[in-house]
């Protein structure tokens, strides 16, 4: 749900820069210019889940190496995986929160980028908090438990940074592509 309502909101941002930019060009061309189509698409749902279900499993993966480095664990993977979605399981309410909201909202207001900061800001608390519980909990840790969960912060931040700097670069092109096309058409 997290994908596909980053989707419709890109979809409309993007709508509405590829609007203005087109009664730019007709502006500057007298009225007859070709218009630029919406450059966003099914693609952009894509990316973004295999993105944040990659990351996600990498930063599960991470949290279990960590934790089995630091302690006697002896937790599996899909254990870890289980114990983080049921920690994290309010991230459903707020993903559909999200999700509606994508089809409700019509323009870029103050409002609505407050709301969707404040749904996201709750979504990544939620998030990191679910995978900081499984280091605070941990029996018998080789150093004390903060250590072993800034640890773990520092791999998350790691891991989003890697997974937002592929997600970026892939974009990237697309928006150079787009302001070309509007820079050739002036």
């Amino acid at each position: 749900m997290f994908a596909l309502s980053v989707m419709i909101l890109v979809r409309k941002i993007a709508g509405a820069f590829v609007e203005s930019s087109n009664s730019i060009m007709s502006f500057f061309s007298g009225g007859s210019s070709s218009s630029t189509s919406n450059p966003v698409g099914f693609n952009v749902f894509v990316v973004f889940f295999l993105a944040v279900f990659i990351a996600a499993l990498a930063i599960i993966g991470a949290v279990l190496l960590i934790e089995k480095g630091f302690s006697d664990s002896n937790k599996e993977y899909l254990d870890l995986v289980n114990e983080v979605a049921h920690k994290t399981s309010s991230l459903v309410l707020l993903n559909a929160v999200l999700f509606v909201y994508s089809f409700i909202v019509s323009n870029a207001s103050v409002n609505s980028v407050v709301l969707i900061d404040v749904v996201l800001g709750l979504m990544s608390m939620i998030w990191v908090i679910g995978i900081l519980s499984v280091a605070f909990e941990l029996k018998e840790t080789k150093m004390d438990n903060i250590y072993v969960g800034l640890v773990i912060y520092i791999a998350h931040i790691i891991i989003i940074s890697i997974a937002g700097w592929i997600v970026v670069n892939h974009y990237a092109g697309m928006l150079t592509d787009v302001i070309s096309e509007l820079i050739g058409a002036i």
